[in-house]
């Protein structure tokens, strides 16, 4: 469940397996129902903003973690096919498609403020 800006709201269906591709479905709903259904939630709450940043013709979505995962900021990008080829921006960090601890479930019952620093 998304809701964005107090006024549209949207449930994401994403496939499990941390895959480079993953099946993503999204539909629109009422922000009345994204409520209802983030009352009946029995994880954490995800807070985060996304940013949109166009780079040498690709879009990245960027988010940048609030609440539990402060400090955490992932940055993705949708590429045609897996073997698209594309320039990695200056400020891309590691690669973490294939490491679902990043996946908002995963953050959701385990946040980014309770990993262990090093």
């Amino acid at each position: 469940m998304r809701i964005k800006n107090g006024s549209d709201a949207t449930v994401t269906i994403k496939s499990k397996r941390a895959e480079m591709r993953r099946l993503e479905i999204e539909y629109p709903i009422s922000v009345l129902d994204a409520e209802t259904l983030l009352s009946l939630r029995h994880s954490g709450l995800i807070e985060k903003t996304r940013f949109i940043v166009p780079w040498r013709g690709h879009r990245w979505e960027v988010d940048v973690f609030s609440g539990d995962s402060d400090g955490l900021v992932i940055a993705e990008i949708e590429l045609r096919h897996e073997d698209e080829a594309f320039d990695r921006p200056p400020w891309l960090g590691i690669e973490i498609t294939l490491q679902s601890q990043y996946h908002n479930g995963s953050l959701a019952r385990r946040p980014f403020r309770q990993w262990a620093t090093y």
